[in-house]
């Protein structure tokens, strides 16, 4: 190989990729998912760019969110009713009106939750969000101090893991054939993290922890 190679993937599927020197050695043998740039001259080491992918999850409704909708729906009516019949009230209805209706947007909206994965270079981010604007970070660190990673429902998930009581579920559903966990130390103490990570997170992790990783 002479002069400078550059290799750009921008295909959604992982690639299993080799690079070569003109004499035949590796320089590089990786699983590359997502948008990634890599540069070599001949003799030299491979140049990775940074490898980012993210996903995006919503979590399904729940008997406890039916639940809440059934209530305001009894209670709410009644509520915003009674405001102008109230003697002590009635002459500042429209703000309790108010108050009742935004209260009710409120609790409606909170319940669409959603969870954002984000993995870059081994790095993983999730993050939980609420009615598509408030976000909090529920989870950050390096895949390589995963002490596992696994799918739920494989044999690793196993009685002491259930027993972990710092417990992450940024999932559609916990039932979901799709959900994977791990396990990980943190300032809090030890976390089980589930997550439903797509093809090409999979891939990266495979690459970064072959040993820690049970699809």
């Amino acid at each position: 190989m002479t002069g400078l190679l550059q290799v750009d993937y921008n295909d959604s599927a992982a690639h299993r990729s080799s690079f070569y020197t003109a004499n035949g050695f590796a320089l590089y043998n990786r699983a590359i998912a997502g948008g990634c740039k890599a540069k070599v001259g001949e003799g030299e080491k491979m140049e990775i760019m940074d490898v980012f992918v993210e996903k995006m999850i919503s979590k399904k409704k729940t008997a406890v969110d039916y639940a809440i909708y059934a209530i305001l729906a009894v209670l709410v009516p009644p509520a915003m009713i009674g405001t102008f019949y109230i003697p002590v009230i009635q002459y500042i209805a429209p703000v309790f009106l108010a108050g009742i209706i935004y209260g009710t947007y409120l609790v409606v909206t909170g319940r669409n939750i959603e969870f954002e994965y984000a993995v870059t270079n081994g790095e993983i981010d999730i993050d939980k969000i609420v009615a598509k604007k408030r976000r909090k970070r529920l989870y950050s660190g390096d895949c390589r101090t995963f002490d596992i990673l696994a799918k739920m429902d494989g044999s690793y998930y196993t009685q002491d893991m259930k027993s972990i009581s710092n417990r992450i579920e940024a999932v559609s559903d916990m039932k979901s054939e799709d959900v994977f966990f791990f396990t990980a130390n943190t300032k809090d103490g030890k976390v089980i993290v589930f997550f439903e990570p797509d093809r090409r997170m999979l891939d990266i992790f495979k690459n970064l922890i072959p040993r820690k990783m049970y699809e």
